[in-house]
């Protein structure tokens, strides 16, 4: 998937077979654009950059998910319908390893996550235990799309 647009489709196909097939989907609430207003400023105050518009554009959909092992993070933590980390949160935590403070976490899998790091200004997939990179993209999209493919989230 080369946009977030087909990103979207994709996982919204996903979540609909997986209401067919199971009675529920993976989707959570999305997030309210006034939510997303105070979640932009607290990322941005975090980490000293923009959050990416795809985040927010998947934001909009569902609030975060997790399917088959990949877990998006939410806006905010959440303990309902399950436990899904909230995406400054799980950040915050990681950042008390001073070596990982180059990263902003976006999702994992059991052993990889996707991150921005700082210092290269690249969206990655990184080891999820070594945080050593995997693979490299110039966009956010691309890296989840990789993710969900190589991890074979839907397979």
């Amino acid at each position: 998937m080369k946009n977030v647009n087909e990103l979207i489709n994709y996982l919204i196909e996903k979540n609909s077979e997986e209401q067919t097939h199971f009675g529920e989907g993976f989707f959570l609430t999305p997030i309210s654009l006034d939510e997303l207003k105070v979640f932009n400023a607290h990322f941005t105050q975090a980490f000293n950059f923009q959050p990416p518009n795809e985040l927010l554009d998947l934001l909009k959909i569902s609030n975060g998910f997790s399917v088959n092992g990949l877990n998006l993070y939410s806006a905010k933590e959440q303990n309902e319908p399950y436990y899904l980390a909230g995406i400054i949160e799980a950040n915050q935590e990681f950042h008390t390893e001073e070596s990982l403070r180059n990263f902003v976490a976006f999702c994992d899998e059991s052993s990889s996550r996707v991150v921005y790091n700082l210092k290269v200004n690249q969206f990655q997939i990184v080891d999820s235990f070594t945080w050593e990179e995997l693979e490299s993209f110039p966009a956010l999209t691309l890296a989840i799309s990789s993710l969900l493919r190589t991890a074979n989230i839907f397979e």
